[in-house]
Formats: C-alpha cells, sequence, structure tokens
C-alpha cells in the first residue's frame, strides 16, 4: 500500500491498488440499512414447490416472522431463525424483524447457494447471517435489481462466514453494524455486485479480499482489512462525520462517486466501480476540497 501525505489538509488519505479481493453501501443514502423494513414487498410470485435447477433442487423461503413459509427440502424456521441445513439453492426473499440465517449445512455434502432476492434482516442481539463450519462453500447471490439488508445488534460480526464467502448477482448488499463490526470471512470473492458495509468496529475484516471484474466495496469503520486485489482502490482516512456526505471526483471535477457513512468513522475504502489505476481524484467533505490522491 502507498501512502501519500498532503499539506493543508485535515485528511490523511491513502490510495491503493489492491491485487485479488474482501467485503458493505454505506454509500449513498438509498443505500441505508439504519431502518429495515418488517416486511419486504412480495410482488413477484414464488414457485409453490422445489424445482430441480441442474443438479440442485431449489428450496424457496419468504420471510415473514412467525408467518415464514418454506417450500422445498433442507430448511428450517424456529423461534425466529432460519436453519439451512443441507447443501442446495435456497431462494430467499422477504424480512425478520428480529431473527437470524444460520447455515449449518455439511460442507462435504455439497456448496450452498444463498440467492437474496429483496431480504431484510434485522436482529436485535448477534449476527442475523452466519455461516458455521470452516470448510463449508457459500455463495450469495444477489439477484438483479434487488437491495438486501442485514442490520445486527450486540454482534462480533453481523455477517459471519467461518469459511470462505463468494458474493455474486446484479444487485446489492448493505451491512450495518451500529455497534459492533461489518463482514468477518476468511477468503470474501466479490465477483460481481454492490456491497457496503457501515460498522462502528472493524467494517471489513477478511484474511484476503478479491474483487471481480463487475465487483464494487464500500467499507466505512474504524478500521479495515488491507488485503485487496483484484481492481483499483483508495483507502482514506481521518474522521468522518456520521450522515456527512463524502464526494470522490475526476481531477476535472468530474463526480466518480458519494458515500454517506451510517456511523463516524476513520476509515473508508472504496474498490472497483468507476475507479481507474492511475486516475487522480479529489476527496470533499462539508463542501470543502480536502485532499488529491491518484489510484496507482
Amino acid at each position: 500500500m502507498k501512502t501519500r501525505r498532503f499539506l493543508q489538509t485535515p485528511l490523511a488519505v491513502t490510495a491503493s491498488v489492491l491485487l485479488l479481493l474482501t467485503l458493505c453501501a454505506c454509500g449513498a443514502k438509498g443505500d441505508r440499512v439504519g431502518e429495515l423494513s418488517t416486511t419486504a414487498p412480495l410482488s413477484k410470485e414464488i414457485a409453490p414447490a422445489a424445482v430441480e435447477s441442474g443438479a440442485q433442487a431449489v428450496t424457496y423461503v419468504i420471510l415473514n416472522d412467525e408467518n415464514t413459509t418454506i417450500n422445498g427440502e433442507g430448511a428450517a424456521f424456529e423461534n425466529g431463525e432460519l436453519f439451512i441445513r443441507a447443501p442446495g439453492s435456497y431462494q430467499l426473499k422477504g424480512a425478520l424483524s428480529d431473527g437470524k440465517i444460520i447455515v449449518t449445512a455439511d460442507c462435504a455434502a455439497g456448496p450452498v447457494t444463498l440467492c437474496l432476492n429483496g431480504v431484510a434482516l434485522a436482529c436485535g442481539d448477534g449476527a442475523p447471517l452466519q455461516i458455521l463450519g470452516v470448510q463449508t462453500q457459500t455463495r450469495l447471490v444477489l439477484s438483479d435489481e434487488s437491495e438486501n439488508r442485514l442490520r445486527g445488534e450486540k454482534a462480533d460480526a453481523v455477517l459471519f462466514s467461518a469459511g470462505n464467502l463468494e458474493v455474486d448477482g446484479d444487485g446489492t448488499l448493505a451491512v450495518f453494524a451500529p455497534d459492533g463490526a461489518g463482514v468477518c470471512c476468511q477468503t470474501l470473492q466479490l465477483s460481481s455486485g454492490s456491497v457496503s458495509v457501515s460498522a462502528r468496529e472493524a467494517a471489513l475484516a477478511a484474511k484476503r479480499v478479491i474483487l471481480g471484474k463487475n465487483g464494487r466495496l464500500v467499507s466505512c469503520g474504524k478500521r479495515v482489512t488491507q488485503a485487496v486485489s483484484g481492481g483499483a482502490a483508495l483507502t482514506l482516512q481521518g474522521d468522518f462525520d456520521r450522515e456527512t456526505a463524502v464526494r470522490i471526483l475526476t481531477d476535472d471535477g468530474d463526480p466518480v462517486t458519494v458515500v454517506t457513512p451510517e456511523v463516524d468513522c476513520e476509515t473508508i475504502l472504496l474498490a472497483g466501480g468507476a475507479l481507474v489505476s492511475g486516475e487522480c481524484y479529489c476527496v470533499e467533505t462539508k463542501g470543502e476540497r480536502m485532499a488529491s490522491v491518484t489510484a496507482d
């Protein structure tokens, strides 16, 4: 990582090119997860029974607190918690106002694919999405144009995976940890889709983050993993206020993106998206230009 100092700037800004990827949109206001709906729109019909998709049966789940319904095998809902106990593909939509999804499938029997199609999870005590088992192969697919949100209180990590985690699709996933950590896993592979994290503590903790061509990552917290690779990235360090927009512009003043942290934070990591290695970018907040930085 290459660190540069800028004179007369209250922010210390670090620019990085990160070689192979990691894990949250604190981003624009439309990406917030500060308020989760207790019921998600269920405008599209869900197939009435499991169907075959290649070699795997698909199980359909509509999350709706005590009215959660399951069509297919491998899942069970007990006391506000959805358990995924067998390998396979699971189509999920809806909301839990205070609940969890816990993956306990035996990794030796095959991978688990969770397709999120408008999922909102909130948990008042612990991580709303837990993937247990170091060797479990888990893939999160963000359905096209879907918005998916996770919020956890008193959680070591809102999204926790004991093993590796792959994320792809053309939707968004926003993770919000108002009093703890955001995402924790071994290796995070963000092949495509948009992931944003806002966390009071570590926003993103992974041994390695691999960013695919169509992946976009925004992470706001006290600290983030530095082992990110696969695309151009900017790491901004300083004092960033909650609900205060941080604007990234080209050297000519054209807007690139806007990040609005959901918590007071010290580090903002942006990777992928419209960033280009070798280009110079300007950082503005509170109506003032704070620094210029080049994506190496």
